[in-house]
């Protein structure tokens, strides 16, 4: 075969014009983007390395105080690592006392024969994690002057009358981790107590996004509850509530930056924003707060899963999970929303910020779902008979149009009293009705939980937005981002990314009413007060703290009323009884971008109507009301 010399010569110009085009492109990320992809491709890089191996361990049968949901809890966990998570099959060692195979019930010997195998077949490239599901307790032992207690996890054959020599003690485990080859290990601990490991837990964040990530090394703990407390079980759903929250981070709900990798910093927030709630709703009075324990070995962020596609699921489930979607009669898309607890507000250091977004601690109790777009046009006039919208056919902006169709757009000149009153008629259509599904407007709360997706940045797409992620006026860029031309209408929902809860159009398009009134003190338990810290520092260091005083024992100084007062400022709150203004959040296509960041607020009459402004709205399901 011959090749003319000119072909060659014309493929060389294409292809340095290629390599010149993507230098340019190179050039004009931002310094944020650059360390962003650098952190994705280097946790990319761990996931391509070496195997993924984990031991899985649930004890139920017990001879005293058996449990229900242990072994559960290890095959899921399991069928989790193998099929979501990329985990070699043959890598998955699954210790239950349902095991036919003697060698792999986890009475004590075998637990500890069988993890220093599985540990000693480690290579230097692999990644390990080791989870335990059963009963746990104290031992104390003398340290110097005084006494410490110190947690141990308990095997089948575990004997109460003499738990010092039929235990494994905690720390134990931890040594065979730091003795093992691997790069990357892991401890999970869903047992009661198995906060109670030797030394003191630290707490820090790896933050430095230009670390070289891909030599991560070291072993991270996560125990799901503190040395006091005790680790619960939901016997309805046959889990416990800490296993059940961590597969379901695992499989993409702890994907907080959105780059299609779950990492160990993301799933630790994930757990600790949600199992306190969970637990306290399910048993009202009970604390349970996961901890994490970061070895002085430990070097960078794990990468512990890919993000895979969820399966379809059918929207009859009676038990639907977060992030799972369904339809109401009119086609509306709805997604629903995890419970959890966040930090409502803005640093003092985010650009832009004002003086009525100071911090407040929120905790979210209710299973709801929200609608995944914007209402549209067409949803409005299925409801309401009309369409108020400028930009529609019979609107001013019609001339903005073309040839477009506007009825995925989403509906806006609506006031307050409008979207409140299309709740009401579409909660009231006999199909929705025979569904038990009631409609209302977020609480101000709710609004941003969702529009932060477990993001503690500016935005839920990070410290910047620009013209690629949301309809803004990127002509008018915010800080540091990429400027570019602005649409300066509505466009079709759900044209851009979804965030981490698949939500679409949160930042931008139209702003959305909320169904609080404005109060210029936000609502929710304030920083600073009752032994609370400051609002200063990192925001998963401050809610850590946040939970430490909530999961407090009762003392002279901090009885059970101020519990129950810390708790009660917390939950579920939606704002002042009473106003002039309603809150107006998520800023549009013509506002000034801060105002599109997730804490930013607005207030307005509620009879106020604009060409930028819009809504969404919540759906009440009673069978999802746990």
């Amino acid at each position: 075969m011959s090749i003319k010399l000119s072909h060659i010569r014309w493929a060389l110009i294409a292809w340095l014009a290629l390599g010149l085009n993507l230098a340019s492109r190179a050039q004009e990320q931002t310094p944020n983007q650059v360390a962003q992809a650098k952190f994705t491709g280097d946790l990319q890089k761990q996931l391509r390395n070496g195997r993924r191996l984990a031991i899985v361990i649930g004890i139920d049968g017990y001879k005293r105080d058996p449990l229900k949901c242990c072994v559960n809890d290890a095959q899921l966990l399991a069928a989790t690592l193998r099929d979501r998570c990329g985990f070699d099959p043959d890598g998955i060692l699954e210790m239950t006392d349902q095991q036919t195979n003697p060698r792999l019930i986890p009475t004590l010997h075998n637990l500890r024969t069988q993890i220093q195998q599985f540990l000693s077949e480690a290579t230097a490239k692999d990644t390990v994690l080791v989870s335990f599901s059963g009963h746990g307790g104290l031992n104390a032992e003398r340290y110097g002057n005084s006494q410490r207690r110190l947690g141990f996890v308990c095997p089948l054959d575990f004997d109460d009358t003499r738990s010092k020599e039929t235990c494994l003690a905690i720390d134990e485990l931890r040594s065979m981790l730091q003795k093992c080859s691997a790069a990357q290990k892991l401890l999970v601990l869903d047992s009661c107590h198995s906060g109670g490991v030797g030394g003191e837990p630290g707490f820090t964040i790896q933050d430095n996004v230009d670390q070289a990530f891909q030599k991560a090394q070291g072993l991270i703990t996560f125990s799901a509850c503190r040395r006091e407390e005790v680790s619960s079980e939901d016997r309805e759903v046959g889990h416990g509530i800490f296993t059940l929250s961590l597969v379901q981070g695992l499989e993409g709900l702890a994907d907080f930056d959105q780059n299609k990798i779950v990492d160990s910093d993301e799933l630790y927030r994930h757990v600790l924003s949600q199992v306190p709630v969970l637990v306290n709703e399910l048993f009202p009075g009970r604390n349970q707060t996961p901890i994490r324990v970061i070895g002085q070995d430990v070097v960078g962020v794990f990468a512990l899963a890919p993000v895979l596609q969820r399966p379809k699921t059918s929207a009859a489930l009676s038990r639907m999970k977060p992030g799972e979607t369904t339809k109401n009669s009119i086609g509306m898309s709805l997604v629903l929303l995890p419970r959890g607890s966040y930090l409502k507000g803005s640093p003092k250091s985010e650009y832009k910020r004002r003086e009525d977004e100071v911090y407040r601690v929120v905790v979210l109790q209710r299973r709801i779902l929200m609608g995944v777009h914007e209402v549209t046009q067409a949803e409005f006039q299925t409801v309401m008979g009309m369409n108020p919208s400028h930009f529609s056919p019979e609107g001013e902006g019609a001339d903005t149009l073309g040839t477009l169709k506007s009825t995925r757009f989403p509906v806006e000149q609506v006031s307050w009293t409008d979207a409140a009153e299309f709740c009401k008629r579409l909660s009231e259509m006999p199909d929705e009705m025979s569904a038990n599904r009631v409609y209302r407007l977020p609480t101000e709360s709710e609004w941003e939980f969702a529009c932060r997706a477990g993001s503690v940045e500016a935005f839920s797409t990070g410290q910047i937005i620009d013209g690629t992620q949301a309809n803004i006026r990127s002509d008018l860029p915010y800080w540091y981002a990429s400027r570019s031309p602005a649409l300066d209408r509505t466009q079709t929902v759900g044209r851009f990314s979804p965030n981490s809860f698949g939500l679409h159009d949160m930042h931008g398009n139209v702003a959305e009413w909320c169904d609080d009134y404005y109060d210029s003190r936000p609502d929710g338990l304030i920083l600073g007060t009752r032994g609370l810290p400051s609002e200063e520092g990192d925001p998963v260091d401050l809610l850590q703290q946040i939970h430490e005083v909530l999961s407090a024992p009762i003392s002279a100084n901090f009885t059970s009323q101020d519990k129950a007062n810390l708790w009660d400022d917390a939950r579920n709150p939606t704002g002042p009884r009473s106003g002039t203004h309603r809150v107006i959040r998520g800023g549009s296509y013509i506002s000034d971008v801060a105002q599109c960041r997730s804490a930013a607020r607005k207030a307005q009459t509620a009879d106020y109507t604009h060409k930028a402004l819009g809504f969404r709205v919540i759906c009440e399901l009673a069978n999802l009301a746990r």
